[in-house]
Formats: C-alpha cells, structure tokens, sequence
C-alpha cells in the first residue's frame, strides 16, 4: 500500500514496461497540471517521456480531481486541447489506444487527432443533440470511418478501446466489449512533424 506521511491523497499510475522499455508508447493518466516555468503540462508516465503540454497559452482544458482513477480533464469543445510533439514513437503502423470518456451533452466533437488538413486519422464523437457514438476515421483526400453502434451515456463514464492491426482491421471497444469492427483499405497516417492533438 501506499501513503503520505501528511495524510494527502496519493494515486499509483502503473507503467508496464518490457526490458526496460514502457510497452505503451504514451501514457497520460492525467495528472494535475505542472508548470516548468513557460508552459503547463500533464505528465507522460511512459519511458518515452513525451511533453502534452495543455492548451496554447491562452486557453487550457480545466483539470478535476474527479475521474476514474485519478484526475481528468475537462474540454470546452472549442479550443481547450492538449498536444504532444510529433516523435517517431507516434508513428506506429499499428495502435492499441484506450481511454476513459465522460460526456456533458451531446455533440460532434474530436477526441484525439494525429496529422494534419490533408492527412490524419482521428477518434471523435459524433452526435446530435439526442445520442453520439465513437468514431475512428483515416483522411488522405477522402474519409474512411468506422462508427460505434452504442451511444455514450450523458454524465457516465464509459471505456472506450480502439485498434488498428497490421491486417487493416479496426476494431472498437465499448466498456470492454466488441462493439465494431471494420477492414480498413487506407494505411494508418503518419505524418512527420504533426502534432498528436487531445480535445
């Protein structure tokens, strides 16, 4: 077990490593904000040690101490985001990306991005005002996508898993259980130089 002589709160983040090597190649399990004296950022627990530095100065996604294990991060919609510098460890030809999400309302919105205007894959919500679902999608001139089938529920928190294998299959998870999957005929972006986009 573990614990603070003064009493505060502690959490244990857990890095699962090979050799010594972090097996996630990011692992953000959203800490509090720490400011290294020109910018805010959330830690990265992987051996990569990327820096997801929050916003862009001007605008940060609001940090809660409520989450499912640890804090989390609430964004606006709009312009509250957290970017981590393009590096050749972002530019798999496969993923395994999971994360917890807790909506507010019901919208169409971008959850996470890699690339750019003319290239990129992107996870999203899609949605209207009554339900949205959890979307993969690869653009290169035109969209390939693939769509959850079961809504996300106001206010909840719910687990999400997507893949992308050497097979070209995606896959997506809801709550620890299959809900879609699809074969792909776009090759996953990897652009250089472009930024790996939170919210």
């Amino acid at each position: 077990s573990v614990s603070d002589p003064d009493g505060d709160t502690t959490t244990v983040n857990y890095d699962w490593r090979l050799n010594g090597t972090s097996i996630a190649v990011l692992n953000l399990p959203m800490t509090a904000p720490f400011n290294n004296g020109s910018r805010n950022l959330t830690f990265d627990m992987s051996s990569y040690n990327h820096s997801a530095v929050l916003g862009d100065g001007t605008t940060t996604p609001t940090f809660n101490t409520s989450g499912i294990y640890g804090g989390s991060y609430a964004f606006d919609g709009l312009n509250d985001f957290i970017n981590i510098s393009d590096s050749a460890s972002l530019r798999p030809s496969q993923i395994s990306i999971e994360f917890w999400i807790n909506v507010a309302k019901f919208a169409t919105s971008r959850i996470m991005q890699k690339g750019n205007l003319t290239s990129a894959w992107t996870i999203s919500s899609d949605g209207f005002s009554t339900n949205s679902t959890i979307s993969f999608a690869i653009f290169n001139g035109s969209w390939e996508s693939i769509n959850a089938t079961a809504n996300l529920t106001l206010n909840k928190w719910t687990h999400i898993a997507i893949t992308y294998n050497a097979s070209k299959n995606v896959s997506i998870y809801v709550n620890g259980t299959l809900n879609a999957s699809k074969l792909f005929t776009k090759n996953l972006i990897s652009q250089v130089g472009s930024t790996l986009t939170i919210g």
